[in-house]
């Protein structure tokens, strides 16, 4: 997993590539959790994500939804499409 963080004086735009799974869950959850309270709005680019499991969806849906409308996620990959789809029983993101 690949986290990649620019930031300016009150928002940060994050960028998720590779693998978004139990494996890299933990430095995922610091890094989320890390932009959410430094930057007042975090933006996530997850169209670089090669593979996502439930650990993953879970954690970027806990962050969607502590972080309300300060927390968006501007793009997704069709890897992430699939994996948060109505069928597989994990709230979509967006």
């Amino acid at each position: 997993m690949n986290l990649t963080l620019v930031g300016g004086e009150r928002s940060c735009h994050m960028v998720i590539a590779g693998k978004v799974t139990e494996e890299y869950s933990a430095q995922l959850e610091a890094g989320l959790i890390g932009a959410m309270r430094r930057y007042p709005h975090l933006t996530v680019d997850l169209s670089g994500v090669a593979e996502i499991d439930r650990f993953g969806l879970r954690l970027l849906a806990l962050v969607q939804s502590l972080g309300g409308k300060e927390v968006a996620i501007v793009a997704t990959s069709p890897v992430v499409d699939r994996a948060s789809a109505p069928a597989s029983g994990v709230q979509h993101l967006h």
